[in-house]
């Protein structure tokens, strides 16, 4: 499909027009269009998703946590974060549904995790935006000579997070409680009827957190539907994430509002931690076969889902050809086209969020979807033969 949008995407001449091409399409996408939104004035009510186009769930930073506000959780000035939220939210006004948080930091007491490790600061000006990747310094975790970095980028139902610690200092108050620089893995519930626990996977032995939640903002059904939102995260170390790590029981913690694992600073292999997790609305069980089936250690590294999610981004938007064209009289200068033509890969990202498609397969590849009492605004529904 070829669309000439004229008058409104011009070139002055062939130089100029090549300018406009060189930039890959899902590169051109401004995620943080129409995020300057609170509950009093809104200037979009969007948020800034890494994604897959059409997927099951979503992903962004989040950055507030006003319980008075549940939907406005993420706004482009704030210098708060507070973990990776993964989320299904259309519209801040009618909120999240199935959502949970994913988190990395250094904590403040070994024992619990306190007020002040809710959140660490960061720069959303030094921060990476893209559909098919995110990255940001977590600044409260960070020394003087090396950042505390955060990266993700997303697969249809789960993703890949990783995170890269300052290395070990050995220091002469090394006894101080605290200073031993643990590193802990957390996800972050609802509380009300959600559930969460520690193991050790079933195909490997790492580290594991599973559970889910039951958190829904209405639209999931009655209570005989049993709405839930199943989770598991798999916890591997070293600088390419491959390395499976362990943990003992009195470093880990799970209930029904978080569960984290605690990870010691002295070992290298703990510097750097990659989580890779997958969801399911049908089971624990079906969680577990959409990990393997798209972040599974033994076929995708962090670096080849994020080329796979950017290719299909281009893929996506490029169905779509906006062709720029000699126009001299309209005036316009090489930033302005440049500016409108991202403008419009910009609402195309949109527009390839929504409805989501909520089908999962089984190891057979038979496809199936959540009952339709399961499903919030928009759905896919049914077994797909």
């Amino acid at each position: 499909l070829k669309l000439l949008l004229w008058p409104w995407v011009i070139c002055i001449n062939l130089t100029q027009c090549a300018q406009l091409e060189d930039v890959q399409l899902e590169d051109l996408v401004n995620i943080l269009g129409g995020t300057d939104s609170r509950y009093d004035i809104s200037h979009g009510g969007t948020l800034p998703l890494i994604t897959r186009p059409w997927a099951f769930n979503s992903y962004a930073p989040q950055t507030d946590d006003d319980s008075n506000w549940k939907g406005w959780w993420f706004h482009p000035s704030d210098r708060r974060f507070f973990g990776i939220r993964v989320t299904h939210q259309p519209s801040p006004w009618i909120q999240d549904y199935g959502n949970f948080l994913i988190k990395a930091f250094i904590p403040s007491s070994f024992s619990t995790s306190t007020s002040r490790d809710k959140f660490t600061g960061y720069s959303p000006t030094k921060s990476t935006f893209s559909p098919y990747y995110f990255k940001t310094n977590l600044l409260a975790y960070g020394t003087a000579t090396e950042s505390c970095t955060l990266e993700f980028t997303a697969s249809n139902h789960g993703g890949i997070m990783r995170v890269s610690f300052p290395s070990h200092v050995e220091a002469e108050n090394n006894e101080i409680p605290g200073f031993r620089q643990t590193r802990r893995i957390q996800i972050v519930l609802n509380g009300d009827g959600d559930y969460s626990y520690v193991g050790r996977s079933p195909i490997d032995g790492t580290s594991m957190i599973g559970g889910y939640t039951k958190a829904n903002s209405g639209g999931v059904g009655t209570a005989d539907a049993d709405f839930a939102h199943y989770f598991v995260a798999l916890i591997y170390g070293g600088s390419d994430g491959s390395i499976p790590t362990s943990f003992s029981v009195e470093n880990v913690k799970a209930d029904d509002n978080s569960a984290w694992i605690d990870f010691e600073g002295e070992n290298p292999n703990h510097r750097i931690l990659t989580v890779r997790f997958a969801t399911s609305f049908i089971s624990a069980a079906q969680a577990m076969v959409n990990l393997q089936s798209e972040v599974a250690l033994e076929t995708i590294t962090f670096d080849s889902l994020v080329e796979e999610s950017r290719l299909q981004w281009r893929e996506v938007l490029g169905r779509v050809k906006v062709h720029p064209i000699r126009h001299e009289e309209m005036g316009y200068t090489i930033a302005e086209a440049a500016s409108i033509r991202r403008v419009f890969y910009s609402s195309m990202y949109r527009a390839s969020i929504f409805p989501r498609q909520l089908t999962e397969h089984d190891t057979d590849g038979n496809a199936y979807s959540v009952p339709a009492a399961h499903t919030h605004q928009q759905t896919c529904v049914g077994r797909d033969d």
